[in-house]
């Protein structure tokens, strides 16, 4: 059977039920790998967008979660299923969980990684908001970076728009394993036009109840916290939190990355036991 174009296999020859990880706001999945050394199962990433950036995604969570249920029960009609996303990316996995469970579908492993959730759609040009997005976008497509450098006094933020993208399209420092091996300004351009457009999205979200259970794995901070009180009052099945290395913005660097894999394998392990047992 042939897969759907927005799944990609990021550990092969693992054990079934698959582990599908779900893209962040940049709209790639691939980053995932760095955590898929510990795990025992088969892992597939989601993806909403491909290399050449020639789809925009779908405009709400509700919609994009929509499709990728539908592709994921192209090649697991059955389940149970084990889905988890980091940043929006546990918006999607929620969302596809109250859509399985709809369908009748067991949902036995459901993670959340440093989710968080808005409490009103953003407006992009509110003062201070603006410079974030372009920290974050630095950040996505650089594999992190050192804020203090990008100070009020760098020379980034004298720029025009047009500017930063051409800034960012010469750097050498790509980190996103998704992008082409030449980096353009027409294609940063349009990945940092995508890049709003899901972070957009992902504030329009309401989180509503369902009969899951939660593991939210938590970097700490004010957001995290603020996400797991919400799920708590969202998650029938109760929130079990984890807490893992690093922040936000260096997760997915190598050592964190794994750390962060070890704690999903030990995670997704007790849910085996526990379904083993009470099937017993």
């Amino acid at each position: 059977m042939k897969r759907p174009e927005d799944l990609i296999v990021l550990l092969d020859g693992g054990e079934k039920p698959p582990l599908f990880c779900v893209h962040s706001v940049s709209g790639f999945a691939t980053f995932y790998r760095l955590m898929t050394k510990p795990l025992e199962n088969l892992v597939y990433g989601i993806n909403a967008i491909d290399v050449t950036l020639s789809e925009l995604p779908l405009r709400t969570v509700e919609d994009m979660a929509e499709r990728y249920v539908g592709e994921l029960l192209e090649i697991e009609p059955h389940g149970p299923y084990y889905l988890c996303g980091f940043s929006m990316g546990g918006l999607l996995a929620y969302e596809m969980a109250v859509q399985l469970i709809a369908l009748g579908k067991p949902v036995e492993f459901l993670g959340l990684i440093d989710t968080f959730i808005a409490s009103d759609p953003i407006h992009l040009h509110t003062t201070g908001l603006e410079r974030q997005n372009w920290l974050t976008f630095l950040n996505i497509v650089f594999g992190g970076v050192d804020e203090s450098y990008y100070d009020e006094h760098h020379v980034f933020w004298d720029m025009t728009n047009s500017q930063r993208i051409s800034f960012i399209a010469e750097r050498e420092n790509w980190k996103n394993r998704a992008a082409p091996t030449y980096i353009n300004n027409a294609w940063v351009g349009r990945f940092h036009k995508i890049f709003i457009e899901l972070l957009v999205t992902s504030t329009k979200y309401r989180v509503p109840k369902a009969n899951v259970n939660l593991h939210y794995f938590s970097t700490g901070g004010k957001e995290a916290d603020e996400a797991i009180e919400i799920l708590k009052g969202r998650a029938i099945g109760g929130v079990k939190t984890m807490q893992v290395n690093g922040t936000h913005f260096d997760l997915f660097n190598s050592i964190n990355a794994e750390f962060l894999g070890q704690t999903i394998a030990h995670a997704i392990n007790t849910v085996k036991k526990r379904s083993r047992s009470e099937c017993s």
